[in-house]
């Protein structure tokens, strides 16, 4: 099931517009799924490939989204 927009927009609400990666997520759960949109690199040189800051905060953001979804 499609994780509802309301939750996204929670949980990415409390970080800097250009951390907000998290798009569209689904839950089956304990599964979830995420579909991430990152733009230029906010933390150090541009490397061309994704950072593991950057990663963290995409693994960290949908692990939000399915706990609240989970949790309703």
């Amino acid at each position: 099931m499609d994780i509802k927009q309301t939750t996204l927009d929670e949980v990415v609400g409390i970080y800097k517009p250009q951390w907000r990666y998290l798009v569209a997520a689904e839950l089956n759960y304990p599964i979830a799924k995420g579909t991430f949109r990152i733009g230029e690199s906010v933390y150090g040189h541009d490397t061309g490939h994704v950072n593991v800051a950057e990663l963290i905060v995409c693994y960290s953001q949908l692990g939000y989204a399915m706990l609240l979804e989970a949790n309703e």
